[in-house]
Order: C-alpha cells, then sequence, then structure tokens
C-alpha cells in the first residue's frame, strides 16, 4: 500500500487551528482587513436582553476568524472525488495524531501520587503546592541568582501564566509591545484589559530575530509602555535567538526600563546548533540589571497540552535589591486568589520534571528531539524542492515557516492556504492569520511520518502545477505584447 492510502488520520474541526488570527481574510478579495471591534447593539423596547460587559466583548478569540474561512473546505477523503483525506499542518496539538507519545514518567508519577497521597482531595494554596513551587524555583534558579519559592505561582498552563502577568502588569490606556508575527494571546489579554498593543516587527531576513531599530520607533511614537514581550524560542516561527540577541534585547528593555515578560513555553526543543538560553539566565549574568518574568509550562516540552500545568516565575528581579517587583508580585498573588487553582494532583508530578535525576526524563526528551529534528528535515529538504516555496531552516519548536515565491507562484498566503485545502485537502496556516507577512505560511511538523510523506508530495503537485500554469500564462502574455 503506498502513504496516501495508509495515511487516514482526519483532524477534528477544532483541533486543525490552534492558533489565531488578528487580521481577517477579505471575503471578496481574499486579501487581509484588520478584525472589526463588536459593539452593542440597542435592543427593540419590547424585548428584554441582558446587556455584556464591555470586557466581555473585547474578549475576542480571533482563531474563530481564520478557522471557519478554511474549515468550510475541509473535506473527508469519501465526500471528495481524489478521495485525499485531510491532513492538518496547522494543527498546535502535538498529541492529536497520537504518534507522539507523553512521557511515561507523568503517567506513572500521577498512578503513584493518587494510590499514595491522601492530602491532595483537600483544598489547597491557590498560588501552589509547596513541593511544585520550590521545584519550580530551583529550577530557574542560577548560581547569580536564586529564586524564592514565594514568588513562584503554579497556574492553568502557560496561558494561565502569561494572562497573569499581564494582568499584573497592565491598566487601561497602557500598552505592551508583543513580536509581530506572533501568539496572538498577549493582544488579546491586553485589549480585554483596555490597554493597546504596539507590534515589533520580526525579521524574515535575519531569522526572524527582533528589529532593534522598529523597537526603538515604538518607544519614539509610544508613552506609557508598561512592558515587553519575548517569545523565545517562537510559537509563531520556530526561531531560536541567540545569546547575542538576548543581551541586545536585554539592553533595551534596561534603557527604557521595561520589564520583560519570557515566554518560554517550549524551553529546550531545539535542533541542530541552535541553543536555548533562558533569558533570566543572561540578564542574572548581565547584573540582574532588568526585571524578568518568566512563564513556561509542561505542555509542550513534555507532550502534556492536557493536563494545563504551567507556571509564573519573577526569575530575575532586576534591581530586586531595590524592590522594583516587590508591587508586582504582590499584585500576582493577590489575583492568584481569584483564579482556578492548578489540581494538586497534576501539581504533584512537577518535582519529577524538573528534577535532573528521575531516570528515563533525560532519554525520553532526546528521542523526542531527535524524532522532530528529523521530521522538521525530511520536511524541510522536501519543500525546499517545491517550485516557488523556500522554507526556512527549522531551530525549534514544531513549527516552521515558508516563504512563497509571488513571482512563481502569484499567490498571497490566503490564496495558497484556500486553494491548497481545495485542491489537496491540506490545511496549513496563513502567515496573516499570526500578525505576520502575506508572502509566508506556517507550518507543523510533529505529524505522523508518512502523513508528512503524503503531505510533502501533494504540495509539490500543488506547486508545480501553479508554477507551470503561471509560466504559461506568462509566455502567453508576451506573446500578445509582442503582435
Amino acid at each position: 500500500m503506498s502513504p496516501e492510502t495508509t495515511f487516514t488520520w482526519i483532524p477534528s474541526p477544532i483541533s486543525i487551528l490552534k492558533t489565531s488570527s488578528h487580521i481577517l481574510p477579505d471575503s471578496s478579495t481574499g486579501m487581509s482587513s484588520p478584525r472589526k471591534p463588536q459593539h452593542h447593539q440597542q435592543p427593540k423596547h419590547d424585548e428584554w436582553v441582558v446587556p455584556t460587559s464591555n470586557k466581555s466583548i473585547r474578549a475576542v478569540n480571533p482563531v474563530s476568524f481564520a478557522f471557519e474561512r478554511l474549515a468550510k473546505k475541509i473535506q473527508p477523503g469519501s465526500q471528495r472525488k481524489d478521495g485525499k483525506h485531510p491532513i492538518s499542518l496547522a494543527n498546535g496539538d502535538p498529541t492529536a495524531a497520537g504518534n507522539l507519545p507523553s512521557c511515561p514518567v507523568a503517567r506513572e508519577a500521577l498512578i503513584t501520587s493518587a494510590l499514595n497521597e491522601s492530602s491532595f482531595t483537600s483544598y489547597g494554596n491557590p498560588c501552589g503546592t509547596p513541593q511544585a513551587r520550590t521545584a519550580i524555583a530551583e529550577h530557574h534558579s542560577y548560581p547569580e541568582h536564586a529564586i524564592d519559592a514565594k514568588n513562584v505561582i503554579v497556574t492553568n498552563g502557560c496561558s494561565g501564566a502569561i494572562e497573569l502577568a499581564l494582568t499584573a502588569l497592565l491598566d487601561p490606556c497602557t500598552v505592551l509591545l508583543v513580536p509581530k508575527p506572533s501568539y496572538p494571546l498577549y493582544q488579546m489579554i491586553a485589549e480585554m484589559h483596555g490597554a493597546t498593543v504596539a507590534q515589533y516587527r520580526l525579521r524574515k531576513d535575519s531569522n526572524w530575530e527582533c528589529d532593534m531599530d522598529h523597537l526603538q520607533e515604538l518607544m519614539a511614537t509610544h508613552h506609557n509602555v508598561r512592558a515587553i514581550v519575548v517569545n523565545n524560542p517562537s510559537s509563531a516561527t520556530g526561531a531560536v535567538f541567540s545569546q547575542l540577541h538576548l543581551v541586545q534585547l536585554l539592553e533595551f528593555a534596561r534603557v527604557h526600563r521595561l520589564p520583560v515578560v519570557a515566554d518560554e513555553v517550549f524551553g529546550d526543543m531545539t535542533y541542530g546548533s541552535s541553543e536555548f538560553c533562558p533569558l533570566a539566565h543572561i540578564a542574572a549574568k548581565l547584573g540582574r540589571q532588568v526585571p524578568i518574568i518568566t512563564t513556561s509550562s509542561l505542555s509542550k516540552q513534555y507532550l502534556l497540552p492536557g493536563w494545563r500545568v504551567g507556571w509564573y516565575s519573577p526569575v530575575v528581579l532586576a534591581c530586586s535589591k531595590h524592590g522594583s517587583l516587590k508591587g508586582l508580585e504582590a499584585g500576582a498573588n493577590r489575583l492568584a486568589q481569584m483564579m482556578p487553582g492548578v489540581s494538586q494532583l497534576a501539581q504533584s508530578i512537577i518535582p519529577k520534571f524538573l528534577s535532573k535525576s528521575t531516570p528515563g526524563l533525560d532519554v525520553w526528551k532526546r528521542n523526542l528531539r531527535i524524532t522532530l529534528e528529523r521530521q522538521a528535515t525530511f520536511l524541510h529538504t522536501k519543500l525546499s524542492l517545491c517550485e516557488g516555496l523556500h522554507p526556512f531552516p527549522p531551530q525549534g519548536t514544531f513549527y516552521n515557516m515558508v516563504k512563497i515565491d509571488f513571482n512563481v507562484l502569484r499567490m498571497d498566503d490566503w490564496e495558497f492556504a484556500t486553494k491548497l485545502l481545495e485542491e489537496e485537502n491540506i490545511i496549513v496556516l496563513p502567515g496573516t492569520a499570526i500578525e505576520g507577512p502575506r508572502d509566508v505560511f506556517r507550518i507543523s511538523f510533529h505529524l505522523p511520518e508518512n502523513g508528512l510523506y503524503v503531505a510533502a508530495n501533494r504540495l509539490a503537485q500543488f506547486c508545480q502545477r501553479h508554477a507551470a500554469s503561471n509560466r504559461k500564462r506568462m509566455e502567453e502574455l508576451i506573446k500578445m505584447a509582442m503582435v
């Protein structure tokens, strides 16, 4: 049997896209346009309409806009003449297809805790259990700076940690610096609280590093900027920042007196020569001159997205000797009292995962990286051979960006994604769906290898077909012009 006939994984509609769009495709042109805010509708005098809070109206999840446009075109193979099953290269859940098993240490630790511990049945500290907070504090401590466990807060995934950090930082009319392209949650949370975001560019011509000149321009044109978000490794592009670049970002933050929210949910999930450097560690080595709030979780690095175990850790309290983060720490602790705490049973596995002495853990993580790097390399090699596509070298996470050569394919990101789905039943994420350029799309490479093989072949056929059609059209135009 060929891989095409044996690969039958059909993603559920909800799992197709686990990212979101702040820019919506215009239905008439297929181009991107800014999303429009919703407003209250005036009820008729004889209707009883319960009013909705402005905060809830601002809490828009833009994923629906990108997904709804693509989801209408997804068909099971049985409903298509060509029999092609849908393959999602836009899925953000590495466990959805079942080919990447979660770490067995998690299951064993959870079973042991459930059988042997009785204290998990009572209410616990909303900031987390002492054992979990201590393990996280030790994990993020360095010779240059030790973390106090009382400042660590266990949250509902890394998303919960980001929400806690930004809620503690932002007020209405304040500004948050966020990367572009980026994980959309930052903007959603900021806008929900009445704040705004200023998006700093990531340079695709420089391995998606932050555009330092653009950051300076934003500081010159915006007032009341409260903080900057740095996402490394990048959930949007898969890029991994070098130590030198992180030092540049810290110097920028120091000069402008900006605390940094470091979203490091992917941690050391890196490949080849790329090396993950915790921003807080670099800041500590440079003398603790910048406040760093690290957010992370077990979701990505240990393939446990459904367990919802993350944390907020003010790792390096820049100038902490002067109390620069004491107010923020107190505020975060107050906010944590109102947030849903993480199951004490789920928290019981944190010490096992963050201990370097846990048997089998290092081997499992190494094998996971080897598998993902092999799949990333395979897909990168295959797509490099596709006419009109230029994939960026994989560096980390399980995502990668691919550039579309407009001169060859004559399509922007949305047209490419839409036609690819219609013709080949493959889902990719348009770049503008995560505030990226119009000439890129993002793929994930954590699917079963036979699925990647089928997807790569279909993409090659798609590009060859459209490149040939474009060449023929151009030849006809040249002939007409010469008549």
